[in-house]
């Protein structure tokens, strides 16, 4: 019935389900336009539970839609697609955005990211946590039909936090509350503690000789934006690289984080397993400041003891799902995020979410009863926080690069889009 909810679908940036008020079709195919070629705006009808409703698979944007979307739920929309695919259309990204969409809080894979982030928790790479991390990754490429195997790679050394213990000497009692930076060197011994300031070129150089065997203390600004947070990583790994030509046996790098909150990450300059030959240490935002008030009127002792463990060579890996494209099938669409995390959380954000959210993308590709033409490849990295695992999958496809036509990973939840300035141009068309 081309005269149902026309004013909507005369609109190239329409809304992309509509109820239809009145029509008794079974089934109907709309075009918006007929000068449109019928790829570029397919308009499907399908009555599910007693109502009928419109299905635009074009390239519809979503977030501008001006009409109200009326859900149909799973059932109807397979009920659609399977219409649209037995029609010969073309089956568009739009359409895999909706179908993800219309899921929601039913999708699979959030059930599945629970047990990865509450069953399972943090992962850092190579440990325990990390190896059943794996196995949930292939679990659920076979629960969707998608062939996975592990491509296997070899830390250096794997590593696992221990407690961290500061006991500041004199009446006070005052211990910092602490934790190591990932691939940390154990220590346990009794040190002097100076203060290093904000960490400055100048103020570092500053300690000259004094540094030398003593641990330095690093204050910092509140971390409030993203942007803030890699910005952390760079400066605090040229701080490092300088305390090191300094001779210090240690750093104790204040939170960024408010109150008494850690976090983890390694230094940049650690790199495949490494282990940095510096103590890196955090200290609680509350502690530190306190430290800092301490430093003001002299140098401090301090009995420190990280208790961190050191393995050797430790197995780990990739988790790769492929689904094989037809006309194209050389060419190759890589989609990823990252399997590994750190221990002090669950992983959700940074990257159980991005694990989720490529998962249910290759679910749905390979429930499609037309493939598409590229191949896809769903990687869930496993060595990504200590920058190891996309330099490592670059060099051993590196012979397959040319057939690589798009690659892009879902990483710190779906907090918007980011790219590089070549990519930027193609990514958006």
């Amino acid at each position: 019935n081309p005269g149902v909810g026309s004013p909507a679908l005369q609109h190239a940036y329409a809304a992309t389900t509509y109820q239809a008020q009145g029509s008794t079709a079974e089934r109907a195919y709309v075009m918006a336009d007929p000068s449109m070629d019928r790829q570029e705006m397919y308009v499907a009808a399908s009555r599910s539970k007693g109502e009928t409703w419109f299905y635009a698979t074009p390239e519809i944007d979503l977030e501008r839609a001006e009409y109200a979307p009326v859900v149909p739920g799973r059932e109807g929309l397979d009920h659609i697609a399977a219409a649209a695919e037995r029609d010969g259309a073309q089956v568009s990204a739009h359409d895999l955005a909706l179908r993800t969409k219309l899921e929601g809080l039913s999708s699979p894979e959030l059930s599945r990211l629970r047990q990865l982030c509450d069953g399972i928790g943090g992962r850092v790479t190579g440990s325990p946590a990390f190896q059943r991390a794996v196995q949930w990754g292939l679990d659920g490429f076979k629960a969707a039909g998608v062939a996975a195997h592990v491509e296997p790679f070899t830390l250096r050394n794997g590593w696992a936090a221990g407690p961290v213990d500061i006991r500041i000497t004199g009446p006070m009692g005052f211990s910092p509350k602490a934790t190591s930076w990932g691939w940390s060197a154990p220590c346990d011994g009794r040190f002097t503690i100076l203060d290093g300031g904000d960490g400055s070129d100048a103020a570092l150089q500053a300690l000259g000789a004094k540094a030398k065997g003593a641990f330095v203390y690093l204050s910092s600004e509140p971390m409030t934006t993203p942007e803030a947070l890699f910005g952390e990583y760079l400066t605090t790994s040229r701080q490092a690289a300088r305390l090191r030509a300094l001779g210090a046996a240690g750093l104790l790098a204040q939170s960024t984080r408010p109150l008494k909150l850690l976090y983890r990450h390694l230094d940049p300059l650690v790199a495949d397993g490494a282990v940095s030959s510096l103590v890196e240490l955090q200290v609680a935002r509350e502690d530190g400041a306190r430290l800092a008030r301490l430093l003001k009127d002299r140098p401090v002792r301090a009995r420190i003891r990280a208790a961190n463990r050191v393995s050797g060579p430790t197995a780990a890996g990739d988790v790769v799902g492929e689904i094989p494209g037809t006309d194209l099938k050389d060419e190759v669409v890589l989609i990823g995020a990252h399997l590994d995390s750190w221990d002090l959380g669950t992983g959700a954000i940074d990257d159980g979410a991005g694990d989720a959210i490529v998962a249910a993308a290759g679910r749905l590709i390979a429930q499609l009863k037309t493939r598409p033409k590229r191949s896809l490849r769903v990687v869930l990295f496993g060595a990504e926080e200590m920058d190891y695992s996309g330099p490592a999958y670059a060099k051993a496809h590196a012979g397959e690069v040319p057939r690589i036509v798009l690659a892009a990973e879902s990483d710190f939840g779906a907090l918007g889009f980011s790219s590089s300035d070549v990519a930027r141009p193609v990514a958006s068309k």
